[in-house]
């Protein structure tokens, strides 16, 4: 398989977990206030999800582009491990709301939904 065809298949890859994780993401802000237990599988779905992607970049992905690229220390993927690291402070604080079954976590949702832009 040729390298671009390679990229190719890794973004596109990539690009439908993206949509996946945003779909139950939404479901759960979605079903929150009027249904916490389906709410809650959801946002398992999510967070089980969203863990699994990060290693995936950060364990498949980066290392990819830092061979290529020669930047490993700095560069972008240093940006997303730190970023990887706040998207984690962040969903552990929405965790700990959904582990007390606690609806009202707009601010924690929204700190979540800030890092990952």
């Amino acid at each position: 398989m040729t390298t671009e065809k390679t990229t190719t298949l890794i973004t596109a890859y990539f690009a439908a977990d993206h949509d996946r994780l945003d779909s139950l993401f939404a479901e759960f802000m979605r079903l929150k206030g009027t249904d916490f237990p389906s709410a809650k599988t959801f946002f398992k779905d999510f967070l089980r999800g969203l863990k699994r992607h990060i290693v995936w970049e950060e364990d498949v992905l980066f290392p990819i582009f830092e061979e290529r690229s020669g930047m490993k220390d700095e560069g972008p993927t240093a940006v997303m491990r730190q970023e990887h690291r706040l998207i984690g402070a962040a969903l552990e604080a929405l965790h700990d709301k959904v582990r007390r079954a606690d609806a009202a976590c707009e601010k924690e949702a929204r700190q979540l939904t800030d890092t990952l832009l």
